[in-house]
């Protein structure tokens, strides 16, 4: 019979650390009679992962099974087939991440901030932003300011006591809006980057102030903007 490593289940847990629930929101069963690996969510004990030996292996490859509730698609138990002990163990993560992933979907909506985001939009509506494409140099510069955003953003993440998976997912929404100049146009592309940002503020439950601040910031990354921000203080020179 199989049996796993326990500098194994340590590792799976110091992953677990990295979602919302720490390790010891899980109960480890290791090498038993029924099963090689058992892990319970306590916060909801319907939600487990399993590992068993297949004994003789399936089509003659599959050796092991990961039986997992939530599963990929459904609620209930999904059950997944894996040739090596490794394979079976390393879907562990992706489980957890999944039981946070229904959490999240199931808090409340900040109503306060959806409501903001009513008032932002319908006094864009009313803007004069181009909807002309990004010239070549005209990408270069807005490729630049997104740089000095992101740092803004993540100095605002790591006030929030944002996490590292909040944090990479954060810097992976900055690069879309990076590579997404080169196919919109000015208008559409500062209103995706306004929406992504309300919705990496609202991440790590950031303020109406904060989001605010950060949306005056927005303004200014068309090089139009700029342009018309620098003509005006030559004016006033």
């Amino acid at each position: 019979m199989a049996t796993i490593r326990l500098a194994v289940i340590e590792r799976m847990k110091k992953n677990f650390d990295q979602t919302a629930f720490s390790r010891h929101m899980f109960d480890f069963s290791v090498n038993q009679k029924d099963h090689v690996l058992q892990v319970t969510f306590l916060g909801n004990e319907k939600f487990q992962f399993t590992i068993k030996e297949v004994s003789p292996p399936k089509q003659n490859r599959f050796k092991f099974v990961s039986i997992e509730s939530p599963g990929d698609v459904s609620n209930e138990i999904e059950q997944f087939d894996h040739e090596t002990l490794n394979n079976a163990q390393s879907r562990a993560y992706s489980w957890a991440v999944r039981i946070e992933e229904d959490f999240r979907i199931a808090a409340p909506e900040d109503n306060e901030l959806e409501n903001f985001r009513a008032e932002f939009f319908a006094s864009f509506d009313q803007s004069k932003t181009a909807a002309d494409h990004f010239t070549e140099d005209e990408k270069s510069v807005v490729n630049n300011k997104m740089n000095e955003f992101e740092e803004k953003l993540e100095t605002l993440y790591e006030k929030l006591n944002a996490n590292h998976q909040q944090m990479n997912e954060m810097r992976r929404q900055i690069e879309m809006l990076k590579k997404s100049v080169e196919i919109l146009d000015k208008r559409t592309w500062l209103s995706a980057a306004c929406n992504r940002v309300f919705d990496i503020v609202k991440e790590v439950k950031g303020a109406k102030k904060e989001i605010s601040n950060l949306l005056g910031d927005m303004s200014n990354l068309l090089p139009d903007n700029t342009s018309a921000t620098e003509e005006n203080q030559d004016e006033m020179a």
